[in-house]
């Protein structure tokens, strides 16, 4: 891609500073050093018609939309610690400026927010969109927002509540690190098409988390193939906790996909028109990853049979063991038991040796039962 901005869709650049509305100023990003606890942080963009973005203050996005003409399209991009405090304050700041219906502010709360649904108005739409947690525990259920007014994007995402500017500095803007990385472009210079990249984002972040869950189940079924002994059960339980979570992510992004698909043809905040291309990528990337996570499933459960047929070979194979003991030990139990009886009329007690006699009877026996098994091929256990 060519670095002259003039002649190339937009490439996001993480912005060095974020509007501040508590103090009315504009803080520059934190430094990697120790410092204090996290707040809302909010950065905002202008949508420039040469698919370029712009940062400015958050005022700008506000009054363009208390106009009597409207005019320019925004992105604000907000992130927030865990809790409904810090969506109270949210709503208070950018929220209740924006013409959004009291109906969808209602399915703004903390608890509303956390399972993953489309909200389509005639001039708003709410998504929520269950996310992997960059940098988190993939068990932790998270969630990311989008709220689409006329020409305002305003897209938020959560992160745990306590934790620090600095390490939130290194994650922050998750989404403008990958577009540059992946050299994602904005296809058309509106809110759909910042919404739209931001969709295919997340559905990218789960994408290659699967990817590389794949090769780790490759790896386990290449060693498995050559040696099921060194799989253990604990590999093959982390694997499928993982899938499973993926898989669930994958079809919760899906189900949201296809409703907006359908959602927006009823809203005026968003038009994908122009972008048909691009939803259709979406929806493929989105229907791809969900069979690739059910493949992935299907893989794990065929491993898991693997493992338990090998140990069931295993204990079939103690079990043989046992009943060779046994089969041989029979007949000398039955020999003892017969010599030990306490009858008067035993010839066999009062010949000179006896004892040795009885000894070489048993050693005998015990011999050519081990010849008979090892001839039919019984003593064959394998690994035991």
């Amino acid at each position: 891609m060519s670095n002259n901005v003039d002649n190339s869709p937009c490439k996001i650049e993480p912005p060095a500073s974020w509007a501040d509305e508590e103090n009315g100023e504009v803080k520059t990003r934190p430094s990697m050093k120790g410092s204090p606890k996290a707040g809302l942080s909010l950065v905002v963009h202008r949508i420039n018609e040469d698919e370029t973005l712009t940062e400015c203050g958050l005022e700008d996005a506000l009054t363009s939309k208390s106009e009597d003409k409207p005019s320019g399209q925004y992105w604000i991009d907000a992130e927030v610690p865990d809790g409904e405090l810090f969506l109270a304050e949210l709503r208070e700041k950018v929220l209740d400026k924006l013409p959004v219906s009291s109906f969808l502010k209602r399915h703004l709360t903390y608890a509303a927010i956390s399972q993953t649904r489309v909200l389509s108005l005639n001039k708003s739409l709410l998504a929520v969109l269950r996310i992997l947690p960059h940098g988190q525990d993939p068990a932790k259920i998270r969630h990311a927002v989008a709220v689409a007014v006329k020409g305002i994007l305003l897209t938020i995402s959560f992160f745990p509540a306590g934790i620090t500017v600095s390490a939130r500095a290194s994650r922050a803007l998750d989404i403008d690190t990958a577009i540059r990385i992946n050299e994602l472009e904005l296809p058309n210079a509106s809110i759909s098409g910042v919404f739209a990249v931001w969709l295919l984002f997340h559905l990218n972040e789960v994408s290659e988390e699967l990817h590389k869950l794949r090769e780790h189940i490759f790896d386990l079924a290449e060693r498995a193939d050559e040696n099921i002994g060194t799989v253990s059960l604990s590999e093959i339980i982390d694997v499928k906790d993982m899938t499973m979570k993926l898989l669930t992510i994958a079809e919760e992004q899906n189900e949201c996909l296809e409703s907006l698909a359908n959602g927006e043809t009823v809203t005026a905040a968003l038009d994908f028109t122009p972008l048909r291309g691009f939803r259709g990528l979406l929806l493929q990337t989105a229907a791809a990853t969900e069979r690739t996570a059910l493949r992935q499933e299907k893989r794990v459960a065929d491993l898991r049979n693997i493992y338990e047929a090998h140990q069931q070979d295993r204990i079939n194979n103690r079990l043989a063991v046992l009943t060779i003991l046994s089969a041989i030990f029979l007949p000398l139990t039955l020999m003892a038991g017969i010599w030990g009886m306490n009858f008067e009329n035993m010839p066999e007690l009062h010949r000179p040796n006896s004892y040795y006699f009885a000894i070489a009877s048993m050693v005998l026996v015990a011999v050519t039962l081990l010849l008979v098994f090892h001839h039919r091929g019984w003593l064959q256990c394998g690994d035991i």
